[in-house]
């Protein structure tokens, strides 16, 4: 009986919730030191809560544009709910690394991979290296939650025959990795782009490539990767400029 109950909670998706009680507790007394980079971001979402600058990150006293805002807006969020502390700060990014493995599982399934393999999302969420920089460096989990999440759509898409297809998946996917770009740079939603591109030519579906929804679906990425930075630049653009592109 006991064996059967722990198989069963190994197979089942279910068994990632061991992997959210696992980081809970350890939120606000982590051992993990606070990394430079760490520092650096939760200073800039303090400062941006207590300028109360959703669009705009500060240091410092100044704009600060090398990275873009969207682990500030997770840890902003964090501390509306949570209460502001370490247990806020980190929420978000332990919610991440349960919904990157969550994710990784499921591509394997959309893969039609071995169903022993559907448990890669358990081991990709207790490996050391999730750990650190799902909660150390932060802003890495926030990139494979938005690329899985951009596979994951893509695939759901690709799952069925090309007339029985749901548009929406598509759309999902450009969406999610067009995020890519609120995380570190735009340059992230053209590797998924490419990298999409060649999965399809690889498959032979790359007469997906002429339809008018692909164009449109890439134009509601490009809008999602590049709204903040347009809104920056009409009110800030020459600071954009040389700190982020240059």
């Amino acid at each position: 009986m006991t064996k059967r109950f722990f198989h069963a909670l190994w197979r089942h998706p279910g068994h990632l919730i061991w992997v959210l009680v696992a980081y809970f507790p350890l939120l606000d007394r982590l051992l993990i030191p606070l990394t430079g980079d760490q520092r650096v971001y939760l200073s800039v979402a303090n400062e941006m809560r207590e300028r109360g600058s959703w669009l705009i990150p500060y240091l410092f006293g100044e704009p600060s544009y090398l990275k873009p805002p969207l682990q500030y807006w997770a840890t902003l969020v964090g501390w509306k709910v949570f209460g502001f502390g370490l247990t806020g700060a980190f929420l978000p990014s332990a919610l991440a690394v349960v919904l990157s493995a969550w994710l990784v599982g499921e591509i394997v399934k959309l893969l039609s991979e071995k169903a022993a393999f559907v448990n890669a999302g358990l081991l990709f969420a207790a490996c050391l290296g999730t750990a650190t920089f799902g909660l150390a460096a932060q802003m890495e989990i926030h990139l494979c939650l938005w690329m899985l999440a951009a596979w994951w759509s893509a695939l759901k898409y690709l799952a069925r025959p090309m007339g029985e297809r749901k548009r929406i998946w598509l759309y999902l996917a450009f969406f999610c990795a067009g995020t890519l770009g609120l995380v570190k740079s735009p340059l992230y939603f053209g590797f998924w782009v490419v990298g999409f591109f060649t999965y399809l030519t690889l498959r032979g579906e790359w007469d997906i490539v002429l339809t008018r929804h692909f164009y449109f679906a890439a134009g509601v990425g490009l809008a999602a990767t590049s709204w903040w930075y347009l809104a920056v630049a009409a009110r800030d653009g020459a600071h954009l400029w040389n700190q982020h592109f240059i």
